[in-house]
């Protein structure tokens, strides 16, 4: 048989926990907010929401590997190659709530939320805010 402690005669010693204010949104000048959660030489992981038809446009993280989770709603991902200097649309594909994609280092690749306010998780090894601004 468990027997749960008695919290209420520890007094003074047990103080509540704080809670941690998450940081707030920040809103990037292509339109969609993102918050950063984590970050360090290692990993780093931020949160974006997107409207509808906002985008990353195309883009690379560098060294950078990317983990992305669609939390919900749905999003357009695209990824580039190069040919005689220009991009090409390598794939295209949608993503619903619960999927997961990556991106290679130095890969190419373009974000577009569609619908109003879907919401990705992002996952970055090593972390990006050394060499990249925004995400």
């Amino acid at each position: 048989m468990f027997i749960s402690p008695n919290f209420s005669q520890l007094g003074a010693a047990a103080k509540p926990r704080q809670k941690r204010s998450p940081q707030p949104p920040i809103k990037h000048p292509l339109g969609y907010s993102y918050r950063p959660h984590w970050h360090n030489r290692c990993w780093e992981v931020l949160s974006i929401v997107w409207g509808d038809r906002q985008t990353s446009k195309p883009h690379c993280h560098q060294i950078s590997f990317n983990l992305t989770r669609v939390q919900s709603g749905r999003i357009l991902e695209r990824k580039y190659r190069t040919s005689g200097g220009q991009l090409i649309v390598a794939s295209e594909r949608v993503l619903t709530a619960g999927q997961w994609t990556w991106t290679l280092p130095f890969q190419v690749h373009e974000l577009v939320g569609l619908g109003d306010r879907s919401h990705t998780l992002h996952v970055y090894f090593p972390g990006r805010k050394s060499t990249v601004r925004h995400p």
